[in-house]
């Protein structure tokens, strides 16, 4: 009997600080910074050590503003052997006439 595997992707999306930039109209909010510095640094690791713990590869989708502002963590997610697709940053996307 054949044995069965099931397959997945998994990918993290870690906008950080960028997801939040500008958003209110402009306006920065504190709350907000800091939940995106606590997804760059402690999140980041987390997930690392979850995903190194099950044996698990993952994408990895960054834009260059956490590349530039979390370049520890950015370096141990390769290390790791995940992969990173880099973003660019677009402050008001949702606002982009197509």
């Amino acid at each position: 009997m054949v044995k069965k595997r099931a397959l997945c992707c998994i990918s993290v999306d870690i906008d950080a600080v960028a997801g939040w930039l500008g958003s209110y109209g402009g306006e920065d909010s504190t709350s907000d910074i800091s939940r995106g510095l606590f997804a760059g640094t402690i999140g980041v690791r987390r997930l690392l050590k979850m995903f190194d713990k099950y044996k698990i590869k993952t994408t990895w989708f960054i834009p260059g503003h956490s590349l530039e502002t979390f370049p520890e963590e950015c370096r141990m997610i390769v290390d790791a052997g995940h992969e990173i697709v880099r973003l660019i940053s677009v402050p008001y996307a949702w606002k982009i006439d197509s």
